[in-house]
């Protein structure tokens, strides 16, 4: 959601979550991620039940 947001991009969102997995490291815990792609869930929609 960076890319939508004002004075926001990916490259926060990557400098993000490199201080978080840092972070975790730091504190000697393991930092664990998951990766969801939703572009194609908007297809799938209805779009006049959505409208």
């Amino acid at each position: 959601q960076y890319g939508f947001q004002k004075n926001k991009s990916t490259e926060h969102a990557l400098l993000e979550l490199t201080d978080r997995i840092l972070h975790q490291m730091d504190m000697n815990k393991a930092p664990t991620t998951i990766f969801l792609d939703l572009s194609k869930a908007f297809d799938t929609l209805n779009h006049e039940i959505l409208l």
